[in-house]
């Protein structure tokens, strides 16, 4: 598979629900493997761990996905808006949440709120 195959994959899978299979995980951690340069592709892994069923979720693992994907490309908007979400709705820390959503928007060049 390319990189492209993997990602549009991913999204279709993840576009389904709240909740994924192992198998999506499975292609997430090979597609990772596969492309490990892909900042898109370790987000897009970072999701497919947290929306695996409650008992298996690795909501560390994922935060570590993200902060990956904003390593291979700090103007990844995408990945500091998942690290937003991620501080604001699983730790309940709308302060640290806040530094990612306005990088996020200063990425986009817009203003937040």
């Amino acid at each position: 598979m390319t990189e492209t195959d993997y990602i549009s994959k991913l999204k279709a899978e993840l576009g389904t629900g709240y909740s994924v299979s192992e198998d999506v995980v499975a292609l997430a951690e090979k597609a990772v493997r596969d492309y490990p340069g892909s900042a898109q592709l370790w987000h897009l892994r970072g999701h497919a761990l947290l929306a695996r069923p409650d008992e298996l979720w690795d909501e560390s693992e994922a935060l570590r996905s993200f902060q990956k994907a904003i390593e291979l490309d700090s103007s990844f908007a995408e990945a500091f808006d998942s690290i937003g979400n991620y501080f604001d709705g699983l730790k309940d820390d709308p302060n640290t949440a806040m530094t990612y959503f306005e990088r996020a928007a200063a990425i986009r060049g817009e203003p937040l709120g």
